[in-house]
C-alpha cells in the first residue's frame, strides 16, 4: 500500500559510453537475506544528463556539514543563476526542497547523521548532485 521513491547519482567517468548496467537487488536487513523477507521492485530508470555540468558551477559549489547542518555554499559562483535544491536522505525521501541562488550559503539543519544526496536544476533544467556525509 505504500511504495518509497529512491533516486541515487552515481558519476560515470569512461570516456565510452555504456553497452548495459546491471542492477542487483534484494531484500534483506542490509547485505545478508532475510528468510521470509518480501521486496517489490519497479520502473527502474537511468537517466542521462547530456548536457553535462558547467565547469563553472562544477568548480565552485561546495557541499559540507559542521554538527549536523549542512551547508551549501555557492559563494564562489559570480554569475546572477539561482537553483533549485532538493535534500534527500539515503534512503530516497526528499527532505527539503528550496530555491538558492549565486553568492549565497545556505545552511539546513538535520536531525540525524547520516548520507544525503543535494539535487541542483538551474534554469535550463540541468541537474547534478552532490552527495554529503552528516555526522
Amino acid at each position: 500500500t505504500e511504495w518509497i521513491r529512491f533516486s541515487v547519482p552515481f558519476e560515470y567517468f569512461e570516456e565510452i559510453d555504456p553497452v548495459y548496467i546491471m542492477f542487483n537487488v534484494s531484500s534483506g536487513n542490509g547485505y545478508n537475506a532475510v528468510a521470509g523477507s518480501e521486496a517489490w521492485f519497479d520502473d527502474f530508470e537511468l537517466i542521462f544528463n547530456p548536457v553535462g555540468i558547467s565547469e563553472a558551477y562544477a568548480d565552485n559549489f561546495s557541499v559540507y556539514a559542521i554538527d549536523k547542518v549542512l551547508k551549501v555554499d555557492l559563494q564562489k559562483i559570480s554569475n546572477s543563476e539561482n537553483f533549485t535544491l532538493e535534500i534527500y536522505s539515503v534512503s530516497g525521501q526528499l527532505l527539503i526542497t528550496d530555491q538558492i541562488s549565486s553568492g549565497s550559503l545556505n545552511s539546513y539543519s538535520l536531525e540525524q547523521s547520516g548520507i544525503y544526496f543535494c539535487k541542483f536544476q538551474d534554469k535550463n533544467g540541468v541537474v547534478f548532485n552532490k552527495k554529503v556525509l552528516v555526522q
